[in-house]
Parts: structure tokens; C-alpha cells; sequence
């Protein structure tokens, strides 16, 4: 499976912001750092739509830290305040089984308890495996075109990922 990993950010709390689309290949893990988004007041929830049909995650609460638990560097190296933007958010994207590319978007919204709010907006492209991409291009290794009634056409051809042989009879 493959990872991706992604780090919103934010100049103020109240913006609207649209991230460049992403192109996944195949089943892919994406993680959602919350680093770079501004923060003046504790956040009151964050809702997470991952745009493919799953359940809306709404995350509330967590304004309270035990220090003898958690840890304290998000605070200090970062300047967060809230365990919601100190957390980071994990979704497995599978391709379509029906076409070669998806296109869905990613939706988050935050919450403040100062009643602003930030949007963020990623695009996604999944796109399924081809036959093409599981051989490559096909090299041809030898031939039979003597034009004999009685004779079939022969190819033989070589994959170029793995080097497998096909063949092929008309």
C-alpha cells in the first residue's frame, strides 16, 4: 500500500483553503498533519469528509491535557494549543472497481471556539492499475510468419517489468 502524507496550513482562521489535487496510484494511506494551521483560540471540533462515501469523522473535545499522559513539545515546538491540531488523521483510498481514475475531494472543517471557522479542500485523483502498468512494454523475442495456409501466425514477446514470455497464436 502506498503512503502519502499531507500538511495543511492556514494564515488565519477564518479562510477557505483549496490544496493541489493529489494523485494517488492504487490503494494508497493518506495521513493529515494539522502543523501549519493557524491557531488564536482552542478548537471547539474539527469534522473530517473524506469524500468517499465513508462516515464523516467529528472529532470534539480534548481541550484538557494530563501532563503525567501527553506530551508537552506540540506546545512548545509548534505553539499548539489544542490536541485536535496536534493529532494527525489517517484514510485508506482504494481505487474504483469499475474505471481507471476517481476523483473525489477531501473536506475538513475546524471548528474555533472563537465561532470562526476554516475550511480546507484537497482534490483527489485515484487511479486503478491498467494492464499496461502491471507489464510495461511488451518486446518481441521471435516470430513465425511463413505464409503457408497450414501455418498459424507465432510472436512471442518478453514483458518489460519481470521479463515475463507471452505468446500469441493467429
Amino acid at each position: 500500500m502506498n503512503t502519502l502524507k499531507i500538511t495543511l496550513s492556514s494564515a488565519d482562521s477564518t479562510s477557505t483553503n483549496y490544496v493541489a489535487q493529489q494523485s494517488l496510484s492504487e490503494s494508497t494511506n493518506v495521513t493529515l498533519s494539522m502543523d501549519g494551521v493557524f491557531e488564536d483560540s482552542l478548537v471547539r471540533k474539527l469534522t473530517i469528509d473524506w469524500g468517499d462515501g465513508t462516515e464523516i469523522e467529528k472529532i470534539t473535545g480534548g481541550h484538557l491535557k494530563t501532563y503525567r499522559e501527553d506530551s508537552i513539545l506540540n506546545e512548545v515546538l509548534y505553539g499548539k494549543l489544542s490536541p485536535l491540531l496536534s493529532a494527525e488523521y489517517t484514510h485508506d483510498y482504494v481505487p474504483s472497481s469499475t474505471t481507471l481514475v476517481k476523483l473525489l475531494s477531501a473536506q475538513i472543517l475546524i471548528d474555533y471556539t472563537s465561532d470562526n471557522a476554516s475550511l480546507f479542500i484537497i482534490p483527489f485523483e485515484i487511479r486503478a492499475g491498467s494492464f499496461y502498468d502491471s507489464i510495461g512494454d511488451l518486446n518481441i523475442v521471435q516470430t513465425n510468419l511463413i505464409p503457408v495456409s497450414s501455418n498459424s501466425v507465432n510472436f512471442t514477446f518478453s514483458t518489460e517489468k519481470d521479463g515475463h514470455i507471452i505468446e500469441a497464436y493467429s
